[in-house]
């Protein structure tokens, strides 16, 4: 069976190359230095519970050589992989549901076959997380206020709030608190809270005030010691409830993820 891959928004078939056959299935290792315990046999490990990113490899094949040289296309193809820095979205055929953050650093060695079709095995180092595409969808909190996380691994949302006056947000897992905040939504503002970056926004509202940083109108309430935290879709059940103000929108992409 053959595939394909589509990396930073662009489909290897748009270059005539194709996953021959079925790629590894791989995932990222756990975090951990181990040490000697004196008089102990085995060994201790330190932990934080995060895990190493990892490489996903896949066998290609140019399979339009007539079409166009495989030299040329093997040209085309490490300026399309290695044309941008960074992690960038990584998708393929044999996994649908999921993406992931990838780079391609190289190099890139074609085998070629008169000239016109070629053959390579090319490495993705992948940060650990799969993605579900299903978690970008946003889910409207008006209506649909608690979670169910699908993986067990904590996801780091976005939420969206727009509205007028002043509202405020608690986040309960389990039934424990995690975080309770104010947000001042003025006469008309939207607001975009990212716990993946720790950043809020103001993404539209009174005075052209769009992109700017809106910590200053996000005051924290009491809560447990880390009450300070942004929204987190923790293991389970995670309810999300706002009280005062006019909220005309109250949205979550969930960001969720498994390995």
């Amino acid at each position: 069976m053959t595939g394909f891959f589509i990396f930073n928004g662009v489909n290897s078939r748009d270059h005539g190359i194709v996953i021959e056959s079925y790629p590894q299935s791989c995932h990222a290792p756990r975090r951990g230095t181990l040490y000697e315990i004196a008089g102990r046999n085995g060994s201790g490990v330190d932990e934080d519970g995060t895990y190493g990113t990892y490489t996903q490899p896949y066998n290609i094949n140019i399979r339009e050589g007539l079409a166009r040289r495989a030299d040329l296309r093997s040209s085309d193809l490490a300026q399309w992989l290695t044309g941008e820095p960074g992690f960038l979205r990584l998708e393929d055929s044999f996994e649908p549901e999921y993406y992931r953050l990838a780079r391609y650093a190289g190099p890139l060695n074609i085998d070629q076959i008169m000239g016109r079709w070629g053959r390579a095995q090319i490495e993705f180092e992948c940060q650990p997380e799969r993605y579900l595409v299903k978690g970008e969808r946003p889910v409207d909190l008006l209506i649909y206020d608690t979670q169910t996380n699908p993986t067990g691994q904590t996801a780091f949302p976005l939420l969206r709030i727009a509205g007028s006056g002043t509202t405020t947000v608690t986040v309960t897992n389990n039934g424990v608190t995690l975080c309770a905040f104010s947000v001042n939504l003025g006469t008309g503002r939207t607001v975009e809270m990212d716990s993946e970056t720790y950043t809020a926004l103001i993404t539209a509202g009174q005075q052209s005030d769009n992109g700017y940083n809106a910590s200053g109108l996000i005051s924290w309430t009491a809560g447990p010691s880390d009450y300070h935290l942004f929204p987190e879709l923790r293991k389970g059940t995670t309810v999300f409830s706002k009280s005062g103000g006019t909220v005309t929108t109250f949205e979550l992409i969930p960001r969720w993820w498994t390995l």
